[in-house]
């Protein structure tokens, strides 16, 4: 995964790697200002961009080393093309692999549901606020809207 082979650079490396920055980043992106409304006047933006930024990366670089090493395991090298959906092939045999490992692959799908659900949560506060603060309409209301 680190080394770099100079033959394998092209556009299209290009074009993935930043298509993956921009999608990584496109969920702090989309509700960036309205969140940044409901922070103080004093808060450095910069600063907390840098560490958001930062943090992403080191959070996808991580995640990297633990799940390529188990799709390389369990799926093969062509594993490594499937996307996001070797998380519901190659994991499920890695949990039943381990003492305790229903508990390990139940608590794991758990929260990666509560992950997507809260970032859809997040995506909707744009347009929750937009409702709220337009149309005079309760946070409940524009919730369930």
């Amino acid at each position: 995964m680190l080394t770099v082979n100079p033959e394998d650079f092209n556009r299209d490396t290009l074009v993935g790697a930043l298509g993956q920055a921009f999608f990584s980043l496109s969920v702090g992106m989309g509700i960036m200002v309205t969140y940044g409304s409901y922070v103080p006047k004093k808060e450095n933006l910069v600063k907390s961009a840098a560490w958001i930024c930062f943090l992403d990366t080191m959070v996808a670089i991580l995640s990297a080393f633990a799940i390529i090493p188990v799709v390389f395991v369990t799926l093969g090298a062509e594993g490594l093309g499937m996307g996001g959906g070797f998380a519901f092939m190659a994991l499920p045999e890695v949990f039943a692999g381990f003492p305790g490992g229903v508990l390990f692959g139940l608590a794991f799908f758990i929260l990666l549901f509560l992950a997507a659900l809260t970032s859809a949560i997040s995506i909707l506060e744009s347009c929750c606020a937009f409702i709220t603060e337009e149309w005079k309409v309760s946070r409940l209301k524009a919730a369930v809207v």
